[in-house]
């Protein structure tokens, strides 16, 4: 047993059953959600931010789309998880926005990946 959970007395199921039953379960038992995992983003510089500078609208394109994109990346540049937020990126797949000072389209070309198409061609 972890040195951290030493100690601790186990609920048995029917325990659990019986505090749900009362609408009250003790959780501090518990080890906490995989936090460790999602601290960056406490320390991110788009914490503050707008996200629409983050994430286009649908239809949007040219120039607005370019400084949009721009920006954002400044925003990314200036960040101190920048690198935490860009493995998080590629690692799961996020379709769209810029993240970690990519935008959807570098994403797509480091990982390789094809966009899904919404709908197929006949």
């Amino acid at each position: 047993m972890r040195a951290e959970f030493a100690g601790r007395r186990r609920l048995s199921t029917t325990a659990l059953r019986g505090q749900r039953e009362k609408g009250v379960i003790d959780t501090t038992h518990l080890p906490g959600a995989v936090r460790h995992a999602w601290d960056w983003q406490s320390q991110a510089a788009c914490r503050e931010a707008d996200t629409a500078v983050f994430f286009h609208p649908t239809g949007e394109r040219g120039t607005q789309f370019e400084e949009r994109e721009k920006a954002a990346k400044q925003v990314c540049a200036r960040c101190p998880v920048l690198m935490a937020c860009r493995r998080y990126a590629l690692q799961a797949q996020e379709a769209y926005g810029v993240w970690g000072g990519l935008t959807e389209a570098e994403r797509l070309a480091r990982t390789g990946r094809q966009r899904r198409r919404s709908s197929l061609a006949s």
